[in-house]
Formats: structure tokens, sequence, C-alpha cells
């Protein structure tokens, strides 16, 4: 079997330091879960990971628990980690890049400089991470973290192309909307013990989770 090829690179960027939040608007998906949204800057995120499972026409997201063929299929799917619905959804990048829309009306999965432009507004990729850690549910030290944006980023780890579930409690991992390469695209990570964000391109069919930005 493959195996993942998420390679941590660490963003340095310059700094401007979070002054105040405000509350979005928010929005509802297709399976009708509320998200209340912040707005950090220009931008406004959801406040927490994507859980639909249908495209924005409807359609529905196929859910694939068996890691061969999860390995095999090369259109959009998710799982959920260790098949246990509590944890959230993860989907595979083609889920985010199919043309029938994964993110509600209105809404997109976000680019790489998107995210680098979130990162700069909390202060730089070396201390962004803290800012959006959720002060619980990660395992110690959970490393700087405040949650000072609102971002509440929790640990929901991922599923690897070896058919492992890895790092929940450790490591929050989600995706960009940039191609690496044929089988690999863009993401970001935050983890249990440092407080920055950081890049890395991880296998097309590994399960991330999706945090998505209004358009």
């Amino acid at each position: 079997m493959k195996k993942s090829l998420f390679v941590l690179l660490f963003l340095l960027n310059g700094f401007i330091f979070v002054t105040a939040q405000t509350s979005g608007a928010g929005v509802s998906d297709l399976d009708g879960n509320a998200y209340k949204s912040v707005i950090l800057g220009k931008q406004e995120w959801m406040m927490d990971n994507l859980k639909v499972t249908k495209y924005r026409n409807g359609n529905p997201i196929p859910h694939i628990q068996d890691s061969t063929v999860w390995n095999a299929w090369n259109n959009g799917a998710y799982v959920f980690y260790k098949n246990d619905t509590k944890h959230g959804v993860l989907y595979n990048w083609m889920a985010v890049m199919d043309s029938r829309g994964l993110c509600p009306l209105g809404w997109h999965v976000p680019s790489s400089i998107e995210w680098d432009t979130l990162a700069k507004f909390l202060g730089g990729n070396e201390v962004a991470g803290g800012k959006m850690k959720a002060r619980l549910h990660w395992e110690t030290p959970n490393e700087a973290a405040t949650n000072a944006s609102s971002f509440h980023a929790l640990p929901k780890g991922m599923y690897g192309v070896n058919g492992s579930f890895n790092n929940i409690g450790k490591n929050a991992y989600w995706w960009s909307s940039n191609e690496n390469d044929q089988i690999s695209a863009w993401g970001r990570e935050i983890g249990y013990n440092e407080s920055g964000l950081y890049a890395g391109h991880g296998d097309k069919h590994d399960g991330l989770s999706v945090r998505c930005l209004k358009d």
C-alpha cells in the first residue's frame, strides 16, 4: 500500500497581531449542521470543521470504510475517524475539489494563500497555531494554546493511505484547494506540542478535515 506523503514545512511570514474578533453570520449545510463563524481581518471562517455528507447540489458523498476500496477510489469520499461519528468527518482531496461543491453556497475550501493570510493576521506561522487551538481536548502540553482567534481548532487526526487512523488528540490537519503534483495536495497542520501553523503536502487519498472560508 502507499504511504502518506504528508511532509511538514515550516513557513515564516511577517507579523500582524490580532486585536479583535467579530462574530460572523454563520451558515448551515445541506445536512442541517449549523456553523458559527468568526471574522479575522478581512476573512470570515467557520468555527468548526465541515461535517456535511452531501455535495452542494444534494448528491451524496460516498462513505467508504474499507481501506482497500478507499485507496483505489479516485473520486470524492469521506470517512469518520475509526468509523466513529463523534470524531467528525475526514475527506479525501477529490471531495475537496469536486465541481459539485463541498462547502455551503457562498463558502469555499481555502487556498494556501488564504491560509497564509490567516497566519499573518494571527502574528505569523510561528505563533498562529497556539492562537487557533482550543484550550481543551488536546494532549499535554497543548503548547501555547489560547484560542485567541476563536478558530477553535481541535485535534481530529487523519486517515492515512496505509489504512491507519493517526494522531487524534495530537494533531489537526486541513486541506487547502492547492494541488502539489499528480498524487499530492497542500494542507495545514497544528500539533499538540508546538505553537505554529505548518504547511505540508499529503497524498490526495489521505482523509483530512476541511474548514470553510466565506467567499
